[in-house]
């Protein structure tokens, strides 16, 4: 092939390009060829069987959860320091296809390192007393993680304009490298079959339908960054999510999991929950005028759907409220929940909503997101610390921490049930609170809508005229 398609995205032929090329890549790809080769050899021992295949994997784990996406960190943060991001815009690419192709090329590079270890999976077969299709669906989880950890690094690149955000990144990395040698050494070192915990039939269905939506739903946080202001990008970004509460609900009643397609779903769509009540209200009247031209109905829609943290606590709620009865629901043991149960669940959303209140203070042009996530491991630090002194009476008050002692069973003697009714005051504060400062949101979405359905209208005048 002597060059590319013409009818390929420029962007992606620019970043293949210029990634196939660096060191970097060449290191992984060559270094990975050569210990791969040399685990096929410590195979031939049957003595040694299960150090290499562990050692396999873990080389594999490192490739995928954390080399390869850590190249999308600097892909958009490097357009913004060379200063080409304006000439980038100006060729007429959006800001949606820009950041698609860099995701797509370095998950295309993923994939030419994925084809290149499959013959030492299929060689292992011979060789090794190893089930080939366990394997094979193992390499294939493995690398749609890295799709999804590719679409997150690239979505957070142009926020890493600092030490501690390329830190927190750092973590994150080494947290899904730390739980991925947990699995291996329960599913793999224990020689028992691949997910002995978890339905393998539930768990990719689940992955093979969410994986879609948060991959773009991650990237749609870069496109926010670069694409002018003028864009709705909210609203995409709220239909998938409310997309997922629907695909999550289907799974569980087609195919029942005890309610663990409900949890599931609620633990992947809450940052994204928590992403719409920090927006900033845009005062651009073509934001709303796509609502309101269908009249009533287009703009009670874009109650939910315009960008804000007022119309954002309209499109959280419901789904929470809505995820949470059917999990209630659906449990079978619903009659024998116990006040402690009841606790735990008050305490987890007490937990993400009130840091909120906190986070909504400071000033928009902040990474309140990151802030929001810090505060959050600050909290759980303080409930391992409260647990250490003793003080349960004192941590099970506060949001977080709350949640964490109910796991393990402290409540320093006091009745769960009483703990109960605190938090639910507390959250109906915290709710109240919420709405009390989104009312100003609110009057301004009512001037752009007013200013929005008079344009049009002055348009045609000028026309008649």
């Amino acid at each position: 092939m002597k060059d590319f398609a013409d009818w390929l995205s420029p962007i992606l032929v620019k970043e293949l390009r210029q990634g196939l090329r660096t060191r970097l890549f060449l290191i992984i790809f060559l270094a990975l060829q050569f210990f791969m080769f040399f685990c096929i050899c410590l195979n031939l021992d049957s003595s040694n069987r299960d150090g290499t295949q562990f050692f396999f994997w873990e080389l594999a784990g490192l490739c995928f959860l954390f080399l390869m996406p850590a190249r999308g960190l600097w892909a958009i943060h490097s357009e913004k320091q060379a200063n080409t991001m304006e000439l980038l815009l100006l060729t007429q690419l959006s800001a949606w296809r820009i950041v698609w192709g860099k995701w797509l090329a370095i998950s295309l590079q993923s994939l030419l390192i994925f084809c290149s270890i499959l013959p030492y999976v299929i060689m292992r077969y011979f060789l090794g007393q190893i089930d080939l299709f366990n394997e094979l669906l193992l390499i294939g989880s493995l690398l749609i993680f890295s799709f999804l950890l590719t679409a997150l690094c690239v979505g957070v690149s142009t926020f890493l304009k600092n030490l501690l955000a390329r830190g927190v990144m750092l973590i994150v990395g080494l947290m899904s490298l730390f739980f991925f040698q947990i699995f291996l050494g329960v599913t793999i070192m224990d020689r028992s079959p691949l997910f002995t915990q978890v339905d393998p039939l539930r768990f990719y269905l689940l992955l093979l339908f969410l994986s879609p939506c948060m991959i773009v739903l991650l990237l749609n946080i870069g496109v926010r960054t670069i694409a002018p202001p003028a864009e709705n990008q909210a609203s995409l970004a709220r239909a998938l999510t409310w997309l997922m509460v629907i695909i999550v609900c289907a799974l569980e009643y087609f195919f029942p999991w005890e309610g663990l397609f409900l949890v599931s779903g609620f633990f992947i769509t809450i940052p994204f929950f928590i992403y719409a009540l920090m927006e900033q209200t845009v005062a651009i009247p073509s934001i709303y005028r796509p609502f309101v031209q269908w009249g009533f109905l287009g703009k009670l829609a874009g109650r939910f759907f315009y960008p804000g943290k007022a119309t954002g606590l309209l499109f959280a709620l419901p789904l929470v409220v809505i995820i949470g009865a059917l999990f209630w629901i659906h449990r079978a043991d619903i009659k024998n929940i116990n006040a402690e149960n009841w606790f735990k669940n008050i305490a987890l959303f007490e937990g993400f909503l009130l840091p909120l209140l906190f986070i909504n203070l400071l000033s928009p042009r902040l990474p309140r997101f990151l802030f929001y996530f810090m505060l959050q491991g600050f909290l759980c630090l303080l409930a391992i610390m409260l647990l250490a002194l003793d003080l349960q009476q004192v941590g099970l008050i506060f949001p977080t921490t709350g949640f964490l002692l109910s796991l393990w069973h402290h409540s320093g003697g006091i009745p769960y049930a009483l703990y109960a009714v605190v938090s639910l005051f507390v959250i109906a504060i915290g709710l109240l609170c919420l709405f009390v400062m989104s009312i100003r949101d609110w009057r301004l979405i009512g001037k752009m809508e007013q200013i929005a359905a008079q344009e049009p209208e002055q348009q045609k005048l000028s026309v008649n005229i």
